[in-house]
């Protein structure tokens, strides 16, 4: 299998993601539009030049199995489902998922795909996202002065801050990884700064989930680092104050000085504030209905769920008393909650062991990482895990095409990292 195959592929994967629309409503739709039109020519070529044996290897694959299973049950609830119709949209976005990992895990199988690329890409599609917040940021800072009202126009290339937020985010680890390959001052500088300009356009955005998903992994960072200094006494506890925590720093100390000084405009203790003390905040209420009737809906439904991509009909149900004009809610802000109402315990099951397979090979990696003299960058790739899984229970990232990219290359990454780490040994 030529490389040059993966290699394009993996460059049109992340080219897929900037759509260039008008109205942002069409991102997304675009975005799968591009996967799909990207995705058959891909399985068309595996098919042609692909051995028979190498694409049962592929299907053998854990992620595949366990994704391709919960394809599988979500077909199969088109004869159940409510609306059979909707259905069959929602199956089109998880085939365009499933061949995507599926494609990937080829191309691992049978190329050597280059570590080094991925993370190069993820750097690259980082400084884009990055330039396309900031300057929208400087203009309208210019302009009119930047508030947090302001926030969902300084998105980027995304539908809107939330999902900006998000990709930039789960970015951030991978750069501070690819630190890893440069003794170049230069190099390291020109990544930490922009490190710290990623950090500086979370505090812009202001996402509570992000905030949570930033918090956690400071957590775990301290942690794992606290038993790793336990057994080991010559640790550099300021290594990952270097690499994560200091260009957190300067992004929040350059965030006062900008912005976070002046009464009336976007104040971070103000976001703090809202997810500690959330009681009567409106979006919180709703999740809290939106996952109240999602259980009430698995009850009554607990083997087999109303059928995939019918919840949005379902909820009308619930939210008939509180549905706002004609405005209706689509998603229950939280993937596994609307796995588990759509396809019951049949199709919960494979997802919930789908994403059980990134914390094991993560587990796998933090184990070998305190029991070796390694360098401190490997568990910074445990970060992207913390930031999906806090999305997913927050939002709704199944439903977004650029996330599932970004989340099926950080699983191409850490399989990547494993059989790197038992090669080593």
């Amino acid at each position: 299998m030529n490389n040059l195959v993966a290699r394009v592929y993996i460059v049109l994967l992340f080219l897929a993601v900037y759509v260039v629309s008008v109205d942002p409503i069409d991102l997304k739709a675009g975005q799968w539009l591009n996967l799909s039109i990207i995705n058959p020519i891909f399985l068309i070529y595996i098919l042609i030049r692909g051995t028979s044996e190498n694409i049962l290897k592929s299907f053998k694959n854990n992620f595949v199995r366990c994704f391709g299973l919960f394809f599988i049950v979500a077909c199969l609830s088109t004869i159940w489902a409510i609306n059979p119709t909707e259905s069959l949209v929602r199956l089109t976005d998880l085939f365009i998922i499933l061949s995507t990992l599926f494609i990937l895990t080829f191309l691992k199988i049978n190329s050597k795909i280059n570590l080094s690329l991925i993370l190069f890409l993820i750097t690259f599609t980082l400084f884009i996202d990055l330039f396309g917040t900031l300057s929208q940021y400087r203009l309208i800072a210019i302009n009119d002065g930047f508030d947090f009202s302001l926030a969902n126009e300084i998105r980027g290339f995304y539908a809107n801050k939330n999902i900006t937020a998000v990709a930039i985010a789960f970015k951030i680890p991978f750069v501070i990884f690819y630190l890893r390959n440069f003794n170049n001052k230069f190099i390291n500088i020109i990544l930490l700064t922009l490190i710290s300009s990623a950090f500086f356009s979370l505090f812009l955005i202001s996402a509570r989930a992000v905030f949570v998903s930033v918090s956690l992994c400071i957590l775990f960072i301290a942690f794992v680092y606290s038993i790793k200094a336990f057994k080991n006494k010559s640790v550099d506890m300021l290594k990952p104050l270097y690499a994560f925590v200091f260009p957190l720093i300067i992004a929040f100390l350059s965030f006062q000085v900008l912005e976070g000084n002046e009464a009336d405009r976007l104040s971070v203790d103000s976001r703090i504030d809202s997810i500690i003390n959330n009681q009567n905040d409106e979006s919180t209420t709703q999740r809290l209905r939106f996952y109240s009737s999602a259980l009430e809906s698995i009850a009554s439904r607990p083997l087999l769920g109303c059928g995939i991509g019918n919840w949005k009909i379902l909820l009308t149900k619930y939210e008939a008393e509180d549905i706002y004009s004609y405005v209706v809610p689509y998603f229950t802000h939280n993937d596994l909650l609307e796995i588990l109402s759509e396809l019951g315990l049949l199709g919960f099951i494979p997802y919930a062991l789908f994403i059980f397979l990134i914390f094991k090979i993560n587990y796998s990696l933090i184990v070998r990482w305190l029991n070796s003299k390694d360098h401190f960058y490997l568990i910074f790739m445990s970060l992207p895990l913390i930031i999906y899984f806090v999305d997913m229970n927050l939002n709704f990232p199944l439903d977004r095409p650029a996330i599932q990219v970004y989340l099926i290359i950080y699983i191409l990454t850490i399989q990547l990292l494993e059989s790197e780490s038992k090669n080593v040994q």
